[in-house]
Parts: C-alpha cells; structure tokens; sequence
C-alpha cells in the first residue's frame, strides 16, 4: 500500500512539474512575441498543452480581436467574450473560467472541476500567463507608437534636408544677382551722368553712393550662410536622432517590426 502511495505522490509531483514548465515556456514565448498574433498563439497553445480549450481575446487601443482553435472572431465567442470582460478580474462560472485584464481577456470552457487540486493549480497559471500577456501587449503597443513617431521624424527630417538643399541653391543665385544687379546699376549711372551736367566730383560722389548702397544689399544676402549653417545643424542632428533610434531597434529595446492585426 506504501508503494502503491509513493508512486502516486511521484506520479502527482511529476505532473506539477510538468504544468510549472508549460507555464515557464508560455513565459518566455510571451517574453518574445513581436506581434499580437504571437500572444495570441502562444496563449492558445498553453491552453491546448494543459487540456483546455479557450479564447483569447485582445484589445489594443481602438483594435480588438478574438481568436480561438475555430478561428478570428467567431461571432458566438465575440459575444461571450463581450458578456464576460465586463466582470470582475477573475470569474469562474460551471466549468468556464475568465481572466480579464486591461488588453485581454482569457475565457476557458473546460476546467477540470472533477480535479479540484489540478484545477487550482491551472487557474493560478493561467491568471498568472494572463498578467504577462497583458504586459506584452502594453510593450508592443509602446513600439509600435514609438515606430510611427520615427516614422514621422524621418519624414520631417526628408522635408528639411529638401528645404536645405533648395536654401543652398537660392542662396547662391541670391547672391550672384545682387552683384551683378549693382554693377549693372553702376553702368547704367555712368551712362546717364552723362546726360546731366554734373562735375567729376559729383558724379564720383553719386558712384560711391550707390556702390555702399549695393555692398549693404549684398552684405544682407551673405548673412543667409548663418541661417543655411543652422538648418544644416538641425538636419545632421535630427539625422542623428533617427539613427540612434533605428539602432535601439535592432538591440531590443524598441521591435525592428511590428504587425497589426
């Protein structure tokens, strides 16, 4: 009888093992998903693995979705999965079980009630897979802001670097023109003293004038270096933000991808 015992207690302290490891898996699959359907399929095969059929159901944002082994957003599931969310955290009911957290929901049609010590167990690891869930979601819905901002970043950094470039070029016919704009003034001015009876001096006097006139012209327009130096500051800088954010990216903290639903 003692034997026919110890095998038992070995056999139930195996099966514990086996459940703790499921979740642990479950855990680290969660750890990695790059995409809602990631969660949704490593939730779905825990739930398959311990011997129960469910529904998962997610809501990121405006974007909502359930999935379960009969497919995406069966209509009887949707429903139910709208009737239960508004409960409490956890909610058993028969054989049903319910983890609502703020971007899922798990709904479990088969609880194992005939195993009172087995369907404990499952409840604590499957509200605790729900918790690590919900925290994903909350992760990948932060990267995927994130990557629409730099999205965003990259389209005003190809605007500015367009206007850099455009700068440039205006500037450099800018001040071509002005100098040749005041020469040609200069010569027309030679040309009508001519018809004037001005003296030497007063023609030499009426040049300069108007020479000093076109140097504070052209002096204005080479200012515009300054403002062309700064934007092309901003450029390089904004460039360096973008990429210090693409590298993140690549190193985990932020996901090189992100796919809706």
């Amino acid at each position: 009888m003692s034997d026919m015992s110890d095998k038992e207690s070995a056999v139930q302290y195996a099966r514990v093992l086996d459940e703790y490891a499921l979740l642990v898996q479950c855990l680290r699959q969660l750890n990695g998903c790059r995409s809602y359907q990631d969660v949704a399929g490593a939730l779905l095969e825990m739930l398959t693995r311990f011997g129960l059929e469910g529904v998962i159901h997610m809501r990121v944002g405006e974007t909502e979705q359930t999935v379960s082994a009969a497919g995406v957003d069966v209509a009887s599931e949707v429903a139910m999965v709208r009737h239960v969310r508004e409960m409490d955290r956890i909610v058993a009911f028969r054989d049903k079980a319910a983890y609502n957290f703020e971007r899922l929901t798990i709904l479990v049609n088969n609880m194992p009630l005939a195993d009172a010590a087995l369907c404990g167990r499952l409840r604590d690891h499957l509200a605790i897979a729900a918790a690590a869930a919900d925290d994903r979601l909350a992760v990948l819905r932060t990267m995927l802001d994130n990557a629409s901002g730099i999205a965003e970043l990259e389209h005003i950094l190809a605007m500015l670097d367009q206007t850099r470039r455009e700068y440039h070029q205006r500037l450099l016919e800018a001040r071509e023109r002005s100098g040749q704009n005041v020469e040609s003034l200069v010569e027309q001015l030679n040309d009508m003293s001519q018809d004037f009876d001005l003296s030497s001096a007063q023609e030499a006097a009426m040049v300069s004038a108007i020479r000093r006139a076109g140097q504070r012209i052209v002096a204005g327009v080479e200012l515009a270096p300054v403002v062309a130096g700064a934007l092309d500051q901003l450029v390089d800088e904004l460039g360096e933000i973008v990429k210090r954010d693409a590298a993140q990216e690549k190193t985990g903290e932020a996901l090189p991808t992100i796919e809706l639903f």
